[in-house]
């Protein structure tokens, strides 16, 4: 069984290099695009819809739940990346 990555010891100021096949390498990722992610309008719209909405009801950050920032379709992007990931 592989080490877990985690579990390797680095430090910032003496990594350790990683050998796993789920590692990722600037050399390999320079010119690939297709792992990045852009935010669309209309999830922005959403977030903006649900600030709106904490707003009006006078909600401080840490008083907002999540039935107060409903953010359906992003959540349902974030999850879809997160399953990918």
């Amino acid at each position: 069984m592989p080490e877990d990555a985690r579990r390797l010891g680095g430090t910032p100021d003496k990594p350790v290099r990683v050998a796993l096949p789920c590692a990722w390498y600037g050399k390999d990722l320079q010119h690939e695009t297709s792992w990045i992610w852009n935010i669309q309008p209309e999830h922005i719209e959403e977030l903006d819809a649900a600030l709106h909405y904490t707003k009006e009801k006078g909600l401080a950050e840490q008083e907002v739940t999540k039935e107060d920032f409903s953010l359906n379709e992003l959540a349902n992007e974030l999850a879809r990346i997160i399953h990918e990931l």
